[in-house]
């Protein structure tokens, strides 16, 4: 691996990110789950960008996570359930995630 390419690259992507920044996760091999908004500090978010975990979110999914609330988590009464509900998946495409 060339170390040296690689956190020149790390740099000149976490120069070019918003701070904060969304990202959106893709599916890893130690169970990641894909689609997965999270906001977090742009240096966080440029490393899983350049190692290939997540992908930075449109302005407008990022401006929607933002009106979300940080952790995207529903309360019982919204999610229909327990105390916790889960979070959405991301779909990639659409507005709506079926």
């Amino acid at each position: 691996m060339d170390l040296r390419g690689y956190y020149q690259k790390l740099r000149q992507l976490e120069a070019s990110l918003p701070e904060p920044c969304v990202v959106i996760s893709h599916d890893t091999s130690d169970g990641g789950k894909a689609g997965v908004r999270t906001e977090v500090p742009r240096s966080i978010a440029a490393k899983m960008v350049t190692d290939g975990t997540a992908r930075v979110a449109s302005r407008w999914r990022s401006s929607r996570r933002r009106g979300q609330g940080f952790s995207g988590r529903k309360t019982g009464s919204q999610a229909g359930g327990g105390p916790t509900g889960g979070g959405e998946p991301d779909a990639g495409d659409g507005d709506s995630v079926l």
